[in-house]
C-alpha cells in the first residue's frame, strides 16, 4: 500500500514543485520510509531545476541508504561537471 506522503511526493513532482517534494521526501525520512530509488529520483529532478547542491545531497543520501550505483554515476558526474577529478574518481 502507497503511503499518503509518497503519493503527495509522487503529484508535487509531476507538477515541478521542488519545495513541496524536497519536504515529502524529509517526511518519508522522518518516518522511515524513505528509499534510494526515490532519492535519486529526486536528485536529478533537483538538477533539473537548477539546484546542484540540493542534487547532490539527495545523491549522498541515497549512496547512505543503500549503494545506489545510478547515485554514484550521478555525484561522480557532478564532479566531473565542475572539474573536480578526485572527487569524481572516488564517486565511480
Amino acid at each position: 500500500m502507497t503511503s499518503p506522503i509518497r503519493s503527495v511526493y509522487e503529484v508535487v513532482v509531476r507538477v515541478r514543485d521542488l519545495a513541496r517534494a524536497e519536504r515529502s521526501l524529509d517526511r518519508l525520512d522522518w518516518i522511515g520510509r524513505s528509499d534510494s530509488d526515490r532519492l535519486d529520483e529526486f536528485g536529478r529532478f533537483a538538477e533539473r531545476n537548477g539546484r546542484v547542491d540540493l542534487a547532490y545531497e539527495s545523491f549522498a543520501r541515497s549512496v547512505a541508504a543503500r549503494d545506489n550505483p545510478s547515485a554514484h554515476y550521478e555525484m561522480a558526474r557532478l564532479h566531473l561537471a565542475k572539474g573536480e577529478w578526485e572527487p569524481a574518481a572516488d564517486a565511480f
